[in-house]
């Protein structure tokens, strides 16, 4: 079991310097991956600040946004990734 901290699943879902890292470690994990409740809270506030601080466009918010759902989805149905 791993814990992925929100600073990875932003990175993972919004382009970041360490996205591409990131993206290949997370295909290539047969780990669980477990994150805290807490997470989309953080990760709403990650977008928030990138928007407000020109580092995103809204465009690319709503992108990392419906990513990182996605994401979500896969610990809904417990293939992936599970939210502690």
């Amino acid at each position: 079991m791993v814990y992925v901290d929100t600073s990875v699943l932003a990175a993972l879902c919004a382009n970041e310097p360490m996205t591409a890292a990131i993206s290949k470690w997370f295909g290539s994990t047969n780990d669980e991956l477990v994150s805290g409740t807490w997470c989309v809270t953080e990760f709403a506030s990650a977008l928030g600040l990138k928007r407000r601080t020109g580092q995103i466009s809204e465009s690319e918010s709503v992108f990392a946004w419906r990513t990182f759902e996605r994401k979500r989805q896969f610990e809904r149905t417990g293939m992936r990734m599970n939210v502690a």
